[in-house]
């Protein structure tokens, strides 16, 4: 008779703790909920990974420190970005892939490197497209029209794009002879990073283009495996390979950027707040980082030109020679990106240097 009286106050026991796990399960969904892609748990810290190729002296470099400061500002210091530069996660290619696959969180990289994986990629290594950082600005950052295009390619390809920041105008340097006329490239071995459009250029003008890491830059032009190096003047400063370069020649054949982006998976499980700091940070530390990049060009071409480096820039007649062979690549390109984006491109660029 006992047991008997006791069952209803086990079965009142049992219920009330039943209902205890249901509440406390709900709660722990509602929690997980929230720090998906909505607002996030306030308190929840997320430690992120950025890569790049460039040195730490390079103004990509002080614009990478720039952008993680300023996301730690936006987020109250709930997001840690650790910066790795010098290809210490891998040179653009495998940043590319990195991103792609979600083993890297973010990057700073040149897209165009990734045409392997997506021709479409190179639209903004047309040759001679821009002649001004006025005009690159209004075609390669916000809401231009190549902005906008290369964003929607990587985007296809697993990687969602903050903003870019600015490699520069590129230039020729070699160790052979000074680069004065269309003629005097003709022969050289030159080493280019993995862009089909550059490859194409100079396999016109009659140079041997090779693909060398630009970690490996340096050594290769020291041990004379290779007799030059398509690059901004900037990174020919900063990697310190002017060092083993007698000659350099302003072609500003191609206006390159490198895009900010991070990994579509791992932008999928941040909270939206967090999104929106990313994309603003992003947004002002290339601002920074483009007028750090052109306040130093013209003091390290000084430099190098101390150090030994015979600079040359070429008269207007010369560089319309080198113009007319770039462009005639344009055409080629139309059965990538399809007629109607190039030429949507080419008349931006045609009404931006007009002054329409």
């Amino acid at each position: 008779m006992k047991w008997i009286k006791t069952i209803p106050f086990i079965l009142i026991v049992v219920l009330m703790t039943l209902a205890g796990c249901s509440e406390s399960s709900n709660s722990s969904n509602s929690s997980n909920t929230s720090s998906g892609n909505n607002d996030g748990e306030e308190n929840e810290i997320y430690s992120l990974r950025l890569g790049h190729v460039y040195s730490e002296a390079h103004a990509v470099h002080d614009g990478a420190l720039k952008f993680a400061e300023l996301v730690k500002e936006k987020t109250n210091d709930r997001v840690h970005i650790d910066v790795y530069p010098s290809s210490q996660l891998g040179g653009d290619p495998a940043l590319g892939e990195g991103l792609q696959l979600g083993t890297i969180d973010l990057a700073i990289f040149n897209q165009s490197t990734l045409t392997g994986m997506d021709p479409r990629l190179d639209l903004g290594s047309l040759m001679y497209l821009v002649d001004s950082y006025e005009a690159a600005d209004h075609l390669y950052y916000g809401d231009g029209i190549i902005a906008k295009e290369v964003k929607g390619y990587l985007g296809e390809n697993g990687m969602h794009v903050l903003e870019y920041f600015e490699n520069d105008f590129r230039a020729l340097t070699n160790n052979v002879r000074p680069v004065e006329t269309l003629e005097d490239i003709n022969g050289l071995t030159i080493r280019i990073p993995a862009i089909e459009m550059l490859r194409n250029f100079f396999i016109k003008l009659g140079v041997t283009p090779t693909v060398t890491d630009l970690s490996e830059l340096y050594t290769s032009l020291q041990q004379g495996t290779i007799d030059g190096q398509d690059n901004g003047a900037l990174v020919t400063y900063t990697t310190k390979v002017f060092e083993v370069q007698d000659y350099m020649t302003i072609l500003n054949h191609a206006y390159i950027t490198s895009s900010v982006s991070v990994s579509q998976k791992i932008w999928e499980t941040l909270p939206v707040d967090i999104q929106e700091a990313l994309e603003t940070a992003a947004i002002e530390a290339s601002q920074f980082q483009r007028d750090l990049n052109r306040s130093n060009v013209a003091n390290q071409l000084a430099e190098m030109e101390q150090a030994g480096v015979h600079v040359f820039e070429l008269p207007p007649e010369e560089m319309e020679r080198f113009r007319e062979v770039g462009q005639s690549l344009w055409q080629d390109f139309e059965s990538v990106v399809g007629k109607e984006v190039l030429d949507s491109v080419i008349k931006a660029a045609d009404e931006l240097s007009s002054g329409q």
